[in-house]
Order: C-alpha cells, then structure tokens, then sequence
C-alpha cells in the first residue's frame, strides 16, 4: 500500500500494489500445512476421519428434499459472474449498466434444448423444488452438455416472473469447511408456451 493515497485514487481510479516482481508467493513452499508443502494427502483431515484424498462425490438427492432425485431435476446449475456491469448485484438497478447488459439470458447446449424442443429466443422456466425463473434461451455448442448457466447478478425485481437465480439454489452446507453448496443445484428447463 506503500504510496497509495485517497487522493490518488480519486484521481485516478484505481492503484498496482506494490507487490515484489515478479509475485510467486508459493515457489519456495510456504503453504500453511504441517510440511509447508502443497498436500494431496492430509493427515490432518485423516485424524478428523475425513478422507485425506480429495474425492469426487457426485450429488444424487437434492440437498433441499432428500425424497428428490437428481432425475427429477437432470441439469446442473451455475451462475457464474459473466455480467460486465454488475459487480455481484450491486449496480443491477442503474439504468446505463441495465442498457448495457440488456436482459439476462440462459445458456444451455442444443443437445438439450432439442429434447425440450426450445430454440434462441424462446421464453423458458427453469425450476426446482425451491423455485423458479424465467428468461429467454441462448442455445451454444460451447455450453457442457447437462450444465445450464444463468447469469448471477440480476436483481429479481428486474426478472420477468419476480425471481433470480438465488431462487433455486440449496441452501445447504458442504461436507468439507461447511460453506454453501449453490454449485450443487439441479432444475430442469420447460419452454412456456404463450
């Protein structure tokens, strides 16, 4: 923070830190493990009887409604910060930044808009058994087959139907550091039909 003033700042809008070039912060080690190594087997997490290998366990119930399978809900949701003018939520109410971005869209691959019969354009909901939304459809080949994104950012008020993303993710904890598991939410995707 060496050298950087409120004044500066003001003046100019944004600052570098002054961090050491170049910045490699971990080249020697220095991880906070008892080696000081990067661990891919942790005998701290072995202790606490949690697998000390990182381990993939696919998701096959909803975290909301154990009774509901992942067939209900076969799409995976994320909602990634791809928003240019929204920083998180905040700024989604200013006129120039909504003229921006104009309106949100959902991007899912046309193998699975084919088995919903939904093509670019087309009004869809996306739903869970937390809730719903509704917004047009983008299909693109560069989108994973099974994954569906939503734009975060968008505040419901500005939805058409009064609801956001936030609308259908779980609210649950994970199994490792107890933070949230949104990246966990399933929906499905129906064209409405007007």
């Amino acid at each position: 923070m060496k050298g950087i003033t409120f004044v500066g700042l003001k003046k100019r809008g944004w600052a570098r830190l002054n961090l050491p070039e170049p910045y490699i912060p971990y080249a020697q080690g220095n991880f906070p493990t008892p080696s000081g190594k990067c661990e891919f087997y942790s005998e701290i997490l072995e202790d606490l009887g949690i697998s000390p290998l990182p381990d993939y366990i696919p998701v096959d119930r909803s975290q909301n409604d154990p009774s509901v399978t992942t067939s209900d809900y076969p799409l995976r949701l994320i909602s990634p910060k791809s928003t240019a003018y929204f920083l998180n939520s905040s700024h989604a109410n200013q006129e120039r930044h909504l003229k921006e971005e104009k309106k949100p869209l959902l991007e899912m691959h046309t193998s699975d808009a084919e088995k919903r019969d939904i093509r670019t354009g087309d009004m869809v909901k996306v739903f869970n058994g937390s809730g719903r939304i509704m917004l047009k459809a983008y299909l693109s080949v560069y989108a994973l087959p099974g994954v569906i994104s939503v734009p975060h950012g968008w505040w419901p008020s500005l939805m058409e139907g009064g609801s956001s993303a936030n609308a259908l993710t779980p609210d649950g904890l994970t199994d490792l550091g107890n933070g949230s598991n949104f990246h966990d939410a399933r929906v499905e995707v129906e064209k409405i039909i007007r």
